[in-house]
């Protein structure tokens, strides 16, 4: 007897195609990292503590999670941390020293290199408002989940 996984495809408001597959890690497993990823955010995270949350091996996890999202979980985690520097920077004047630090980054120069990779421009630049028009999305698809 031949069992056919379903598979369910649709897109987000933002366009980046989602796939969940009726198989050990799906949804519900994503939903899991995700939660762990947003409340230790702050801390180092490693591939080990986040496959141990769902019982999955290191390198499962970092293939269905790309699978799954389109970006690595490296990636997903990094983009993450500057969004919450961004709105740090928008709110708060803390210094890009401590917002680095409250946002899992090891300096504020690992802070300035993933933010201006990410967003374009320095933070520091980002908070004096000379770029007020980047346009970041305040919610990515994951959080839709």
């Amino acid at each position: 007897m031949i069992i056919n996984a379903k598979r369910n495809t649709h897109h987000c408001e933002c366009g980046i195609e989602q796939e969940n597959y009726e198989s050990s890690f799906g949804l519900h497993s994503l939903k899991l990292v995700l939660k762990y990823i947003d409340l230790y955010l702050d801390q180092n995270l490693t591939l080990d503590e986040l496959a141990q949350q769902i019982n999955f091996s290191r390198s499962y996890l970092c293939y269905r999670f790309k699978q799954i999202t389109g970006i690595s979980l490296h990636q997903y985690i990094i983009r993450q941390r500057v969004y919450r520097a961004k709105g740090l920077l928008e709110s708060s004047s803390m210094s890009l020293s401590e917002i680095a630090v409250y946002c899992g980054f090891y300096n504020h120069s690992h802070l300035t290199r993933a933010f201006k990779r990410l967003l374009g421009v320095p933070p520091s630049a980002f908070r004096v408002g000379a770029t007020n028009s980047i346009p970041v999305p305040e919610r990515d698809w994951c959080s839709t989940l």
